[in-house]
């Protein structure tokens, strides 16, 4: 049908508007044109499908099904719309519930396609869904889509690349294979070396490696995933007459050089073979300040947060390694020294009253702040002043203090809180409060 409009300024040669959820083209009508900046309306025709109820047909096209469920390669997944009333508008998708797309179909477009690619491994679910030009929208629908483009991961925590062991030496082999997509299809690994007789001997997790036998070794990793991804890897050892163990040395070093009480730190604890490229294993015990911290090495470092608030002075810190192969590494101890400065804390003084009358004593509460983030509470002695005469005397403790004045003259008073230098705190003073007596 055909519909006809007025409108009151120049309309382009197309321009398009958005009906009810549809596209449609409007063209206007042979006539003359306006003269510049004129409002003479100007007459347009409007194009509507006529009477058309029934959605887009949807399809979809892949590649041939692999037989494990999962592609190996990127793939492309094309979308199809066909329409012989109003024609296709749209073909709008989502993956997973993220965000939808749409891809909009060209004027009369009784068929169209949008092709949705799968470039990265993954579990998708493609939604998809059309719409046509007279507003009819489809169902949605869903594809499952399985792409692995990665072989298989291998780790190994019990052997380093080069490793040493003494004859017989008892070393279990800690191994695992992971597959995140198609997962692990077959796997297997297998020592050579004069403790095999120069063949191959499958080893399973956890079993000794062989070291019946003086000479190189040789370990071979081998995992297939589901799609035919391959993971090939060696690694070799060596069993000797006779091995030396590894010293090691600890490096000790804090994440703050001149801290101030109450500062958080982290010390990092670095192990090193002298000698030797291996790396040592095992665990650090860290002394300061009478209290011990633990923690394992991972790749011969070990960082651990200091949770207490060491006290201001000079300190020293013992480190302690176990190794966790003493047929390897020989344990170690190593020191450091740490200068820990005095906090500079914060003190203010509340008055109970600013005003009170003659005879009358005033109540003040002195709160004390350390700055730091490890919960350190202020304690110590603090003096309250009247100007420059010293009024009271109380303790500090978890940082607060409540003082009963003495009865003062009448007139107005500066009253100031005073806390004394500590061990570990810097003397401070706080802001002056006026007292009024009257």
């Amino acid at each position: 049908m055909t519909s006809t409009f007025t409108a009151r300024t120049a309309l382009a040669a197309a321009l398009p508007l958005l009906l009810a959820g549809g596209l449609i083209s409007i063209a206007p009508a042979a006539a003359p044109a306006a003269e510049p900046g004129s409002s003479t309306p100007s007459r347009a025709t409007l194009a509507v499908p006529a009477d058309d109820t029934v959605a887009p047909t949807l399809g979809i096209a892949l590649p041939p099904h692999p037989a494990s469920g999962w592609y190996d390669a990127p793939v492309t997944a094309t979308v199809t719309a066909s329409d012989t009333g109003s024609g296709v508008g749209a073909i709008w998708w989502n993956i997973n519930g993220g965000h939808d797309q749409r891809l909009a179909a060209p004027d009369g477009s009784a068929e169209f396609s949008a092709p949705v690619t799968f470039a990265s491994s993954g579990d998708y679910i493609l939604q998809y869904w059309a719409i046509d030009r007279a507003s009819n929208w489809s169902w949605r629908r869903d594809q499952t889509v399985k792409v692995d483009l990665e072989a298989p991961l291998l780790n190994v925590t019990s052997l380093q690349e080069g490793r040493t062991l003494r004859l017989n030496q008892v070393l279990p082999l800690d191994y695992s294979f992971a597959d995140m997509h198609s997962g692990i299809a077959h796997w297997g690994v297998v020592v050579t070396g004069p403790s095999t007789g120069e063949k191959p001997a499958l080893i399973q997790p956890g079993a000794p490696l062989p070291s019946s036998s003086a000479g190189p070794h040789t370990v071979k990793f081998q995992a297939v995933d589901n799609v035919g991804h391959a993971l090939l890897k060696e690694m070799h050892y060596t069993v000797g007459d006779s091995v030396s163990v590894i010293a090691t040395t600890p490096r000790l070093a804090f994440s703050t050089s001149s801290p101030r009480y109450n500062t958080a730190l982290t010390a990092t604890v670095t192990m090193r073979g002298s000698g030797s490229a291996m790396i040592p294993t095992g665990q650090v015990t860290l002394a300061i300040d009478g209290r011990s911290y633990r923690a394992a090495l991972v790749n011969g470092t070990a960082r651990i947060p200091l949770t207490r608030a060491i006290a201001a002075g000079t300190r020293t810190a013992t480190v302690a390694y176990t190794s966790s192969d003493t047929g390897i590494f020989k344990s170690s101890t190593g020191t450091a020294r740490l200068t820990v400065g005095k906090a500079k804390p914060k003190a203010a003084v509340k008055l109970s009253k600013s005003r009170i009358r003659a005879g009358a004593r005033a109540t003040a509460t002195v709160s004390v702040s350390v700055p730091g983030s490890l919960g350190a509470k202020a304690s110590g002695k603090v003096s309250i002043y009247d100007g420059k005469k010293r009024i009271a005397t109380a303790t500090v403790k978890n940082g607060r203090a409540k003082i009963k004045l003495p009865a003062l003259k009448r007139g107005t008073h500066r009253i100031t809180a005073k806390l004394r230098t500590t061990s570990d705190l810097a003397a401070t003073s706080s802001r002056s409060v006026k007292l009024r007596v009257g």
